[in-house]
């Protein structure tokens, strides 16, 4: 049991085990992840009954759009670098009756990944409520791992936030600024010599910064204007990737915060598909590339990865 539960407990002391700065500081050429969001089990049936706020006792639907999502994920060739699950892992809030269940039916969903592809967690509203506490997010970290960590791939710098900080930290102010000091200690890191300094910075949370664009009305799937314009202005040329709505998918481009008038970034591509009952969950691939004239076009194969480069057709396909 022990064995297993690792593989969700990957992201401790603030880094990511096996993806660290050391092992995987180079840039060795395009690669690719799968990004998920929401899988959020016991919400299904809660929205078909119109009772979001107390509903949840079943999820076998999650489960099998969970399971299909990892089988077909494990047929891909080259296989992806990693999988991240962009928040709401499960619909029941931090305490509530269905909480542990949909939990431990998750993880055992999960489980089934191929051992070579790393599954990295990003907290959302419903894993540590909408106003988080020290001990709800103590309880995630206790299940799922840290709540905000970096991690390394082929010479990108991935940064895993946990944006309901961003949201409402009232009940937990010390939480919030412990996560400033160390996302600027991280962001430094873009002013290293170029030899040193990471190829890309992707960061992942659960909450976009915004839908449609920059200056949007405040809502409840967007973060407030005055903390997003902040974040705009930190993330610069950062690519930020996000789940809490479907809405965020509408693009299928990464969203560049600090040029608000791009519509994506010309050398990481995301396409996507929604495969979802309702909401639940997406699956994207990400295609991590130096230029995008070198790797992808449209309508053709990336270039820089000759082989078995299908997964767009094939995830079509296996969902």
């Amino acid at each position: 049991m022990a064995q297993a539960e690792d593989i969700f407990l990957r992201a401790k002391h603030r880094t990511f085990r096996g993806l660290t700065e050391d092992i995987e500081h180079e840039w060795t050429g395009p690669f690719y992840f799968i990004q998920a969001a929401d899988p959020q089990l016991g919400l299904m049936k809660a929205w078909r009954e119109g009772d979001c706020d107390s509903g949840g006792d079943e999820w076998t639907e999650e489960v099998d759009l969970t399971k299909q999502a990892v089988a077909a994920m494990n047929q891909l060739r080259p296989r992806p670098r990693f999988m991240v699950l962009c928040g709401d892992l499960v619909h029941a809030m931090p305490g509530t009756i269905f909480r542990d269940d949909q939990e431990r039916d998750l993880k055992m969903s999960l489980s089934g990944t191929d051992p070579s592809i790393p599954l990295v967690f990003v907290s959302g509203n419903h894993d540590l409520g909408n106003t988080p506490t020290p001990k709800t997010v103590a309880q995630y970290c206790s299940a799922w791992g840290d709540d905000y960590f970096s991690f390394w791939v082929g010479g990108v710098l991935f940064l895993v936030l946990n944006s309901q900080l961003f949201y409402d930290a009232s009940a937990c102010p010390q939480l919030k600024e412990s996560q400033e000091t160390w996302l600027e200690e991280q962001l430094s890191k873009m002013s290293y010599s170029s030899s040193t300094a990471p190829k890309h910075i992707i960061v992942f949370q659960h909450i976009p910064l915004y839908i449609k664009n920059h200056d949007e009305e405040d809502g409840y799937f967007n973060l407030q204007r005055e903390v997003r314009q902040k974040l705009i202005d930190r993330f610069k040329k950062a690519a930020v990737v996000a789940g809490h709505t479907t809405d965020s998918w509408e693009n299928k481009e990464f969203r560049m915060p600090g040029d608000p008038s791009s519509q994506g970034r010309e050398d990481i591509h995301l396409f996507g598909i929604m495969k979802t009952g309702h909401l639940l969950i997406g699956v994207s691939v990400a295609l991590v590339c130096q230029q995008i004239e070198s790797c992808w076009q449209p309508s053709k194969y990336p270039k820089a990865a000759p082989n078995n480069w299908r997964m767009q057709a094939e995830l079509w396909t296996l969902l």
